[in-house]
């Protein structure tokens, strides 16, 4: 299996998210190193696209609540992954389609 590191600049949102990219399988491992820097091993070559392609919204003043209908429409008519915030914790679209479910939109990933 092919793997590709690189150096992130850390803080709570990094930590925490990395923390669920590593539950989904697209980060081998990540661990801390000098300068508050974090080294993350991705699992495929691919998957270092995804960082530049990253769109944050729980930075936006205004939430982004999808229901399960909204989420299956979008499933059939995008190749991005969405994380939204649930009740249950921090969800991606497969898991929340499994679940019958919405959310807050937290970010997605676009590849």
């Amino acid at each position: 299996m092919k793997s590709i590191s690189i150096y992130i600049k850390t803080n709570k949102w990094v930590l925490f998210f990395f923390t669920i990219f590593k539950k989904e399988g697209m980060v081998l491992y990540f661990k801390f190193m000098k300068n508050n820097l974090l080294l993350v091993r991705f699992s495929y070559v691919h998957y270092v696209t995804f960082w530049k392609k990253i769109k944050f919204f729980f930075k936006n003043r205004y939430a982004f609540n999808l229901s399960y209908k909204a989420l299956c429409y979008f499933n059939r008519n995008s190749y991005a992954i969405l994380y939204l915030s649930t009740p249950s914790g921090v969800i991606s679209t497969a898991e929340l389609l499994k679940y019958k479910q919405g959310g807050q939109l937290l970010f997605a990933l676009y590849n």
